[in-house]
């Protein structure tokens, strides 16, 4: 995945049909549960492949889990 770590500005936004079908001649067919995706920063765009989109807001440091809540490395309250 070619994403920056800094993401100023970022929005989530959906493809336009040139970046489907660029991801189309890198990845071939995509399946019909495939949504792509677009992270817009900074004027840059990059897509993303993914069955589904989840984006909330925490508070939680850069090294706690966003994956796992119930994570050994989650801070206690």
């Amino acid at each position: 995945m070619a994403v920056p770590r800094n993401l100023k500005g970022l929005e989530v936004v959906q493809a336009a049909a040139a970046e489907v079908d660029n991801l189309k001649g890198i990845l071939g067919e995509l399946s019909r549960n495939d949504a792509v995706f677009v992270l817009a920063s900074g004027g840059h765009r990059f897509p993303i492949v993914a069955w589904r989109l989840d984006a909330f807001e925490t508070d939680w440091d850069i090294f706690e889990s966003p994956i796992a809540m119930g994570s050994k490395y989650r801070a206690k309250p």
